[in-house]
């Protein structure tokens, strides 16, 4: 059982907040999201093991500002990447245990020969103008926020996403799509780190 694409909401290890969206084998788009006390981690590698899809898209840090980075000319910059200024996203210092956590997880899955980009949603939320359907407003905002995606690209969701976790998780997959077709964006410092968009 293979599926190409899957854009995942990281969140907080236990909290429940991690969902992955994916384009399933029956070639409708799925959801799974993690319960509160279960280990977002171990449910992302349990998915992979059983769908072996060919890259995932992960609303995470995967690299550090460039000063860290032995053999690079990093500057002074100590907080933000050049991707991170450009989007005004969080620091992936700020963000600390989540950042390690993501790095490690792209780690283990490129042994097993998936790819992980980074990305980052909300630019999806800005390019399909979401900010006027109430994007991250009131849950009963998802459904016009998600008619405005499919307008975009007219997906065979199995549902609704059911929380602004599961919607971000959509909008991740929606940068997989964009990059399966050639129609992504880079931002960043290729040594440093790209955000796909």
């Amino acid at each position: 059982m293979a599926t190409l694409h899957a854009g995942i909401d990281y969140g907080s290890k236990l909290a429940g907040t991690t969902c992955i969206c994916f384009e399933s084998p029956s070639g409708q788009v799925e959801f799974l999201s993690s319960t509160k006390g279960q280990d977002a981690d171990h449910m992302i590698l349990g998915f992979c093991a059983s769908y072996l899809p060919h890259y995932l898209f992960l609303d995470a840090p995967l690299s550090l500002p460039a000063v860290y980075s032995r053999g690079l000319n990093g500057g002074q910059e100590y907080f933000y990447r050049a991707c991170d200024k450009e989007l005004k996203a969080m620091s992936p210092m700020f963000l600390g245990g989540l950042t390690a956590r993501a790095m490690k997880l792209a780690a283990d899955l490129s042994t097993k020969q998936i790819g992980v980009f980074e990305t980052y949603p909300k630019w999806q939320a800005q390019r399909l103008g979401l900010q006027s359907a109430g994007y991250k407003g009131e849950l009963s905002d998802i459904l016009g926020c998600t008619e405005s995606v499919l307008k975009s690209d007219p997906l065979p969701l199995s549902r609704t996403p059911a929380t602004w976790h599961e919607f971000d998780a959509l909008l991740a997959l929606l940068a997989a799509r964009r990059y399966a077709h050639g129609q992504h964006l880079t931002v960043g410092d290729p040594k440093e780190g790209l955000i796909y968009l």
